[in-house]
């Protein structure tokens, strides 16, 4: 994802949330990484739901989710094609059945399990 964007992200966090100027520095790469992991799902869920059931670019075309630009997604079918494309998307899906630990705090986010710890460790010194 280009920066510009991220930091048009940033920007909107700010604007919504008061982030003191020392905490600034985790919390934006927390929150990159965040965006980063969505965009990574979202094109995921795209490849699986609007690419892989459909034999033809033709069909692929045909059934562009509304709210995927027309030219974007021209271009992301004709990458999912190419050679590079298949290898990449055939190497992840090794390295993903590779893994043996899943994630395992349920919905409680890491930012917050973080921010517990600080808390607890700051009651008790």
């Amino acid at each position: 994802m280009p920066m510009e964007r991220k930091m048009g992200m940033w920007r909107a966090v700010l604007s919504k949330f008061e982030i003191a100027p020392n905490e600034q520095p985790w919390v934006k790469k927390w929150v990159f990484d965040k965006i980063c992991q969505f965009w990574k799902n979202w094109k995921s869920k795209l490849k699986k739901t609007h690419y892989d059931p459909f034999h033809t670019t033709w069909e692929r075309l045909q059934y562009r989710p509304d709210r995927v630009d027309p030219v974007q997604w021209v271009l992301l079918i004709e990458f999912w094609g190419t050679k590079d494309g298949m290898e990449r998307s055939k190497r992840n899906a090794e390295n993903r059945a590779l893994q043996t630990m899943n994630h395992t705090t349920r919905t409680k986010s890491f930012a917050r399990i973080c921010e517990e710890e600080i808390t607890y460790l700051n009651h008790y010194s």
